[in-house]
């Protein structure tokens, strides 16, 4: 009896809670095996590799999600669309898709893969997380990519090669271009509903490494005899 009457005295939403967790064990009992409710429980703690579990309503209407992480997609796949496989609590293994020109962060639902609550079976929910790529930054649908330029090929301008997703492409780059400067190479960004973004190539000037005693004596008669302000426009 003081058990009974603890369990009844506790708050509503608390109460509310523990009698759907009781309703969803006897659910659980009745439609799978011991192992596969073992492997639901694992799954409600281990919030790390595996995935968690959430519950979302109540009454008739309520359910009970499965959520995983998928965290080795790289941006390519992204790009391109492709596919892993999943394995959700009640011990199915699913092929999921996932679409070309998703964001990080997004989800896919997988309908009545979830988990069985008072009202229904729930969803499984899979949430995309892209890899960040040492190369390329995505910026919406557009891609941005520095590209390191030597110092004569800024000044006397040439062709130099530039990485995409689809593999490298040359690019002129005109003489007396300075670091900074941005190139737009059209397609070859992400896919979207308003159609293909692009890469946007921004110069970066390197240098040699360890200086060159010629290029520092032609900077010196270069600053005595050709001096000017590249800050000209700049506010003090």
């Amino acid at each position: 009896m003081q058990l009974s009457r603890a369990f009844f005295l506790t708050p509503e939403k608390t109460f509310k809670r523990k009698l759907t967790e009781m309703m969803i064990a006897l659910e659980l009992e009745q439609k799978f095996s011991k192992e596969q409710i073992f492997e639901f429980y694992v799954n409600r703690i281990d919030l790390g590799q595996r995935g968690s579990f959430a519950i979302s309503g109540m009454g008739e209407a309520e359910h009970a999600y499965f959520n995983k992480d998928l965290k080795d997609i790289t941006l390519p796949e992204a790009a391109k669309g492709t596919s892993r496989r999943v394995h959700l609590p009640t011990g199915k293994d699913v092929e999921v898709k996932i679409p070309a020109g998703l964001f990080n962060g997004q989800q896919i639902r997988l309908k009545g893969q979830g988990l069985p609550g008072p009202g229904a079976i729930g969803d499984a929910l899979i949430t995309v997380n892209i890899a960040p790529h040492p190369l390329f930054e995505r910026d919406g649908n557009d891609l941005r990519l520095d590209l390191p330029v030597a110092l004569y090929e800024a000044v006397l301008g040439g062709k130099v090669r530039v990485p995409t997703l689809d593999g490298a492409v040359e690019i002129a780059i005109p003489a007396g271009t300075s670091s900074g400067r941005t190139f737009r190479l059209k397609g070859k960004g992400f896919p979207g509903k308003d159609g293909t973004g692009d890469l946007l190539v921004t110069v970066k000037l390197v240098l040699p490494e360890g200086g060159d005693a010629e290029l520092e004596a032609l900077m010196r008669k270069w600053r005595e005899s050709k001096p000017y302000d590249p800050r000209k426009d700049v506010a003090s």
